[in-house]
């Protein structure tokens, strides 16, 4: 099942004709996982290890994701500027928050006919907690003084909420940058925040082309292949897919639950011709301050019989 996403992956980059990756998120409830500055550092590498393997002036990525951090856009924006090399942005479905600025960041960018680019400004799919501190009490709608006298679920709502105001703070700013290198007279980033175009409206290759996007809409062949990867993508990271129940009712012990095993369920994937990370949630392990599980990365190789697996958690 991997393997089949390496040699779509493969079909795309004949058809695009530069080296191509992917990038695919699930942003369905307790299955959500924000693309993080982790995240950043493994797309960066495949593309780093490929251009050291094989000098070329341009890549590609396809993006099917929502949400995400704005390190990850960051990350990825900096390397490819830094490698001198041209990004060019597929979109397979319809993408928001700081990965739709990535979108929109691209040299050039391609549509799906159904894809579209949501609010830049739409913060996580899932906000976790963090503690507090000075940066962030200052997106908090309580003073210091009163948090104090908090109930520990207020405090924890509390801090979710100032996170969440500091990320789509941050997601603005980046936006706003991307915004104002894309042409002389580029409006401004308006346009593109939740403030303008709701939670679920989206901008497609028209409106993008007026802003001085280079944008255009997949032809029918291309269009094709992201369908079948996509298609991939919501069988592997049940994409499209409610979560499974982790629990269902006793039916022999009144007001008790019985759990389902344990199992790791696979999430996101990012995706080379030649390798794979996928980030796997562990059903066991829910984040007692967020709704979402907990999980890390996993890397698959074609010529290795397990992949090596990441210690680092997603944030």
């Amino acid at each position: 099942m991997i393997a089949e996403s390496t040699t779509m992956v493969g079909e795309l980059e004949t058809s695009l004709g530069v080296p191509t990756f992917a990038l695919f998120t699930n942003w369905n409830g307790e299955y959500s996982v924000d693309a993080d500055e982790r995240a950043g550092r493994l797309l960066t590498d495949m593309i780093i290890g490929r251009l050291r393997r094989e000098r070329t002036d341009e890549v590609a990525l396809i993006l099917g994701a929502r949400g995400g951090y704005p390190a990850f856009t960051d990350t990825v924006l900096r390397t490819v500027d830094q490698m001198d090399v041209k990004l060019q942005v597929v979109v397979s479905s319809r993408v928001d928050g700081a990965v739709g600025t990535l979108a929109v960041a691209g040299d050039t960018l391609t549509l799906h006919p159904q894809a579209g680019i949501g609010a830049v400004d739409g913060g996580l799919c899932v906000v976790p907690r963090v503690p507090l501190d000075a940066e962030l009490f200052a997106h908090c709608p309580v003073e210091p003084g009163e948090f104090a006298r908090l109930e520990q679920g207020e405090e924890t709502t509390l801090a979710r909420l100032a996170y969440d105001r500091l990320l789509r703070q941050e997601q603005r700013r980046m936006a706003a940058r991307v915004v104002a290198s894309l042409a002389a007279e580029a409006p401004p980033v308006d346009w593109l925040l939740e403030s303008t175009l709701g939670r679920g409206l989206t901008v497609g290759a028209s409106e993008l082309r007026e802003a001085g996007v280079d944008a255009r809409v997949a032809p029918v062949p291309l269009a094709e292949q992201l369908e079948e990867l996509l298609a991939w993508a919501g069988q592997t990271l049940s994409m499209f897919s409610d979560p499974s129940e982790r629990f269902e009712l006793s039916d022999t012990v009144a007001d008790e639950v019985e759990f389902e095993p344990a199992t790791t369920v696979p999430a996101a994937a990012i995706i080379s011709t030649q390798s794979v990370w996928l980030h796997e949630l562990d059903t066991g392990s829910p984040d007692p301050h967020a709704p979402r599980l907990l999980g890390r990365w996993r890397g698959w190789d074609p010529e290795g019989e397990t992949g090596e697996e990441s210690t680092t958690e997603s944030t």
